[in-house]
């Protein structure tokens, strides 16, 4: 992906999950890492680590089409879904809350 957006370390890990979580170009996250082989994407199928060190300690694999989108919205689903179910749930709270 880039050096900022990855999923390298933890801290990367989640900054990726939170531009997901937060609609933020969650699109081209999930077009990157389902790409396959094709002329402008040069990868390696099945790599090994052997691949990895040829390439600098670069990624060289392609990206798993199906895999990505499963967990990508689930995720979105699932986040989602219960980030929106607490915002409504602390709004009722308060609006009962003032009316009594």
């Amino acid at each position: 992906m880039n050096e900022h957006m990855n999923f390298q370390t933890i801290g990367s890990s989640f900054i990726v999950l939170a531009k997901t979580f937060t609609n933020d170009a969650w699109v081209d996250v999930v077009d990157i890492l389902s790409r396959d082989r094709s002329p402008s994407n040069q990868c390696i199928k099945n790599p090994t680590y052997a691949h990895y060190e040829k390439n600098n300690n670069q990624t060289v694999g392609c990206g798993m089409y199906l895999q990505t989108y499963i967990y990508f919205y689930s995720f979105f689903i699932l986040i989602n879904l219960t980030f929106l179910n607490l915002f409504i749930a602390i709004i009722l709270d308060g609006f009962f809350e003032t009316r009594d």
